[in-house]
């Protein structure tokens, strides 16, 4: 195992097939494209050329970025992978924001711990209220 991080973000192909291992659905090629060609800043991780993990970054680039598909395939988990990745992540994109940048991510389900030792804070807490999500096709506008 040669594993390798490149701080840009996979191929369309790449990302909607990452996106498939881990269960978050069928994305097109085109909508895969714009998602990547949106990104402030990609990182990907390979096993030799294999694509394992990748994360990108979304937002204004001021005041508040996201961090979005956070992604290490199955059989990756467990290695210390996807810390150092996001440690790699943010130690790339820190000197690129300004200092009072809020970074934000939404985490799937049972990640809470894995965010918390890298930094991040969980919501509601005593400076931030709840976090709220929800699909465009559910609201009512």
């Amino acid at each position: 195992m040669t594993i390798t991080t490149r701080y840009l973000s996979p191929s369309p192909v790449g990302f909607a097939a990452l996106r498939e291992t881990v269960g978050w659905g069928d994305i097109s090629k085109d909508d895969a494209k714009s998602a990547l060609e949106h990104s402030l800043f990609g990182i990907s991780l390979y096993d030799d050329e294999q694509l394992i993990g990748m994360a990108r970054c979304i937002g204004d680039g001021v005041f508040n970025v996201y961090i979005q598909d956070v992604i290490v395939k199955p059989n990756y988990r467990g290695k210390g992978l996807g810390s150092a990745m996001i440690r790699a992540f943010l130690s790339h994109i820190k000197p690129q924001l300004p200092a009072g940048c809020t970074i934000g991510l939404m985490a799937a389900a049972g990640q809470d711990e894995f965010y918390m030792r890298l930094g991040f804070t969980k919501r509601p807490n005593t400076d931030f209220g709840a976090g709220f999500s929800a699909q465009l096709k559910d609201l009512s506008l």
